[in-house]
């Protein structure tokens, strides 16, 4: 009375042992997650700026077109933060943009739309 097509596996088994890689990864990944702190990132950041010549240039107060030091003391270029290189905070950075488990990229096969 079935249908014989209806009783085909719906995964391969690869996916199915793909997935249940991932599953045991989630807890690495959200680990991560929690630990970066982004308040001591941009406490990391503002204490990094008087010893950057470029940054220091601007401090106090942002003369040149373009500088500005928000409220939290983050100086910005173009309205986007300025990261001084020093203690691998370019690194930090990066690591708490593309690693934080709600971001990153989503593979070579994503969905343009």
């Amino acid at each position: 009375m079935a249908n014989p097509s209806n009783f085909q596996p719906i995964f391969t088994q690869e996916q199915l042992t793909t997935s249940l890689r991932a599953t045991s990864l989630a807890t690495l990944i959200i680990c991560n997650a929690i630990i970066m702190d982004v308040e001591k990132l941009h406490n990391d950041i503002c204490s990094a700026l008087p010893l950057n010549p470029i940054s220091a240039a601007h401090l106090p107060t942002p003369t040149a077109p373009n500088w500005t030091l928000d409220e939290s003391g983050l100086l910005r270029q173009y309205d986007r933060i300025y990261i001084p290189d020093a203690n691998d905070l370019c690194l930090k950075v990066l690591q708490y943009k593309h690693d934080h488990i709600l971001s990153g990229h989503f593979g070579q096969n994503k969905p343009w739309t």
